[in-house]
């Protein structure tokens, strides 16, 4: 928790790292802007969502340098929330507007380690205090860190055959490099390469068998791919590291949902926002799960929750839905798809949520263009090829409904409405022979 009252000065002036009482009782002495666990006057954006890294205490650094230097932190509120939305969207006022006689360099190395995309920062501390003490030489040295910051930064605009290729060239140079295995398995698993993610965060791990965030990646690795006890594991032997890592709570929660453990997920969820009551991805997974235990009203305060962390999360939105939905508030539902639509145009659920809702108010044209929206997304979505299916039963035009249940079938066989739907077809076209065949067959697997 690194923060002012933390610094202390020995006879010989030599700067200590403390985190104990004296801490709280040297605080007392100061303006306290918010009554919180941690510092959020000084604590990185990705801290708010439960992530951390070295560079977390780098941006915490550079916070109390800019208060050193103005005489005021970066940014400052009455509570804790605000503050934290700040650091994650506000650019800082730039330190020499508040104390002219700061330098070029020195400032420009303040704002580099205040970047909100910690990868965007300074490779490591080293370096952000070099620059920040001298004035930039005319030349610069390549190293490996700045080619980990152009993986980074190719990874977070979705190159992602771009970033490998610099993870993996880093890693040739230096195998020993604990930041590049964490960025190829970051970059493995947005490619859908799940088993050589797990691989490139294991080896992290024979690195720094400390790396939390390692064991993160391989339980949402192992979750993918539906190997959800190696999940539960690896997040158990996390919390055995540290008992306070909320990610480790979360993601524990997110197998358990998939497990349908739904009481025992939504106490890791309840964990988890209790060590870091800031991180609205967590109060969407509390959402989701109230909702699959019809707790409608509290998923519908856990999802306002979420949102007001997170206003333009298009997941909140569509899950949002879909609780006003079955808590018979169709319009605001509705509006809701349409809220999520506008934030992420080229996700394809909102779509399909928004044309069952308007098949559901008999809104059949409408229903039709959604869900063939939701399909151009994603043209492997059977519940959308299942929801044509049934805009074109309810008009009567049976043949096109057939097509569509059938797509439904092959592309998820082991869902059962989808067959009762195709037999229900079959018999409106007069084909009861191979109606009853499937009617039997699935009873008979159920």
């Amino acid at each position: 928790d690194l923060k002012p009252e933390n610094i202390l000065f020995n006879a010989k002036d030599e700067a200590l790292i403390a985190d104990f009482g004296i801490a709280v009782f040297l605080e007392t002495t100061r303006t306290k802007y918010v009554n919180v666990i941690g510092s959020p006057l000084y604590m990185a954006p990705e801290q708010f969502e439960g992530a951390a890294s070295p560079r977390s205490d780098q941006y915490a650094l550079a916070c109390i340098a800019y208060e050193l230097l103005t005489g005021q932190p970066p940014f400052m509120a009455k509570h804790a929330v605000t503050i934290g939305k700040m650091h994650q969207s506000k650019a800082p006022v730039p330190p020499s507007e508040l104390n002219p006689t700061i330098p070029a360099y020195m400032e420009q190395a303040l704002l580099r380690a205040l970047e909100k995309q910690r990868e965007n920062r300074y490779p490591d501390i080293i370096s952000f205090v070099h620059a920040l003490l001298n004035a930039p030489s005319t030349t610069r040295k390549e190293t490996h860190d700045h080619r980990l910051d152009e993986g980074n930064r190719l990874f977070n605009a979705g190159r992602y055959k771009e970033a490998l290729s610099i993870f993996e060239h880093a890693l040739q140079r230096d195998p020993e490099l604990v930041d590049a295995y964490q960025g190829k398995g970051n970059t493995l698993y947005s490619m859908g390469r799940y088993e050589e993610a797990i691989a490139a965060h294991e080896e992290a791990l024979r690195r720094d068998p400390a790396c939390l965030s390692a064991y993160d990646g391989i339980g949402w690795a192992l979750r993918r791919l539906g190997r959800y006890k190696e999940a539960l594991a690896i997040y158990d032997r996390l919390l055995v590291q540290d008992a306070n890592y909320a990610p480790a709570y979360a993601g524990k929660g997110r197998t358990l949902y998939r497990l349908t453990y739904y009481k025992e997920a939504l106490a890791c969820f309840g964990q988890a926002i209790q060590l870091t009551p800031e991180v609205a991805q967590t109060y969407e997974f509390k959402a989701d799960t109230l909702y699959h235990l019809q707790r409608y009203e509290e998923a519908l305060e856990a999802y306002e929750q979420a949102l007001a962390l997170d206003p333009e999360s298009a997941e909140v939105l569509d899950g949002r839905a879909w609780v006003l939905w079955s808590l018979q508030r169709p319009q605001e539902a509705l509006a809701s798809f349409e809220q999520a639509i506008r934030v992420r145009p080229n996700a394809p659920s909102p779509y399909n949520g928004k044309g069952s809702l308007l098949y559901e108010l008999k809104r059949y044209r409408e229903a039709l263009a959604a869900f063939d929206h939701a399909l151009q997304l994603n043209p492997r979505l059977a519940s959308a090829y299942n929801g044509k299916g049934n805009v074109y039963f309810a008009v009567r035009r049976y043949e096109q409904a057939l097509a569509a249940y059938e797509r439904a079938v092959q592309l998820q066989p082991h869902v059962a409405a989808f067959h009762y739907n195709k037999a229900d077809t079959l018999k409106q076209l007069g084909r009861r022979s191979e109606a009853q065949k499937i009617y039997e067959r699935v009873q008979q697997q159920e």
